[in-house]
């Protein structure tokens, strides 16, 4: 079995999961980097990153990723969810259907990656889940509920995951930007 950590950063192929994805790299872990820009991922790659094609939205698709890297390396060290959607708004410009995707992407996407990656952690008896949070969600600006509302719902999620593994060794903190 490897000694390296294994981090899977979802978003990894722009934004604050590139860097991300670069920065852990750099400090030693064995990285994979999910996105959906091949381009990006080819870049990933000639990094020396373990790049993957990920559809986030797709449980399936998030269940074989976490299944190979279970079985090549026992499991996942750190989880970064960094996938998102970066949509502002009115929230009578929205559709209910655009609503409903940035719930699904900034609450149910980290869930399912979570859940997909709590067993080989508690198992391991270590792990840390990184979700990012915006670092506005205590102020309230025009135009930013369609995106504060499903973020904020998954920082609250964070928090009571965070007490419900406390009796574990697995870290769950909240990063903010």
């Amino acid at each position: 079995m490897n000694v390296q950590k294994v981090a899977l950063v979802t978003g990894a192929t722009s934004g604050i999961g590139q860097a991300t994805a670069h920065r852990l790299h750099a400090r030693g872990y064995l990285v994979y980097g999910a996105g959906r820009n091949p381009e990006a991922l080819d870049a990933l790659r000639a990094r020396g990153l373990q790049a993957r094609s990920l559809d986030v939205t797709d449980e399936d698709a998030v269940t074989r990723l976490v299944a190979e890297i279970d079985a090549d390396h026992g499991a996942v060290d750190v989880l970064v969810n960094s996938a998102g959607i970066p949509e502002r708004g009115v929230l009578e410009q929205k559709t209910p259907s655009e609503v409903r995707a940035l719930f699904e992407m900034h609450v149910v996407v980290p869930l399912r990656l979570s859940q997909a990656v709590l067993p080989g952690m508690r198992t391991r008896g270590t792990g840390t889940i990184v979700d990012f949070a915006d670092l506005t969600q205590d102020q309230v600006f025009l135009g930013d509920l369609v995106f504060e509302a499903p973020t904020g719902a998954w920082a609250r999620g964070d928090y009571v995951l965070a007490i419900h593994n406390a009796a574990s060794t697995a870290r769950l903190p909240i990063v903010l930007r």
